[in-house]
C-alpha cells in the first residue's frame, strides 16, 4: 500500500515545500484509488464512508484501555469478585506484562481480554467457594508463571 501511495504522491511532482522525502509516514492520504490498485473490489470500497489510518497501540494504551475506561476489564472483573465477597488487586507491573503480551502476540486491545480470562481461569472457577473477604492480588510473577504455562 505505502508503494502504490508513494508512486501516486511521486506522480504529482511536488517540490520544495510541497515535496516530501521518502520513506515519510503517508498512511493519511490513502485515497479509494489506492484501494483499487491495492486489489479491493469496488463493491468493498463503496461500503467504505470514511477511510481513516490508525497509528498501532503501545504498552502504555494498553494499560489505559485495562483501567480507564467507566467498564475496563480490570473494572468488570472487580466487580465479579466483589460480587463472590472477594476483592482483586492488580499490580501496575502485571498490567504493563499483559499489555505486552498483547504487543508480542499482536493481537491489540481486543486480545486483552482473552488474556485475562487465562490468567482469572482456576481463580473464577474456584471463586465461589472462597469465604467472604478473600483477597486475590495478582503481580506480575504470576502473570508470567501462567503465561509460561499456557504456552
Amino acid at each position: 500500500m505505502e508503494k502504490i501511495i508513494q508512486d501516486r504522491i511521486s506522480k504529482k511532482g511536488g517540490i520544495g515545500f510541497t515535496g516530501r522525502p521518502p520513506g515519510q509516514d503517508q498512511r493519511m492520504e490513502v485515497l479509494t484509488e489506492d484501494l483499487l490498485k491495492y486489489g479491493l473490489i469496488p463493491e468493498l470500497i463503496g461500503r467504505l464512508p470514511i477511510i481513516v489510518t490508525l497509528d498501532p497501540l503501545d504498552e502504555d494504551a494498553l494499560v489505559d484501555i485495562l483501567v480507564k475506561p467507566r467498564n475496563s476489564l480490570i473494572k468488570q472483573f472487580s466487580r465479579y469478585f466483589e460480587m463472590e465477597g472477594a476483592r482483586l488487586t492488580v499490580s501496575e507491573e502485571a498490567l504493563r506484562r499483559i499489555a505486552r503480551e498483547a504487543l508480542a502476540k499482536k493481537i491489540g486491545a481486543r486480545g486483552l481480554r482473552a488474556i485475562l480470562e487465562r490468567l482469572f481461569e482456576d481463580v473464577l472457577f474456584e471463586l465461589p467457594g472462597q469465604g467472604a473477604g478473600s483477597v486475590y492480588h495478582l503481580g506480575e510473577d504470576l502473570v508470567v508463571r501462567r503465561i509460561e504455562r499456557a504456552a
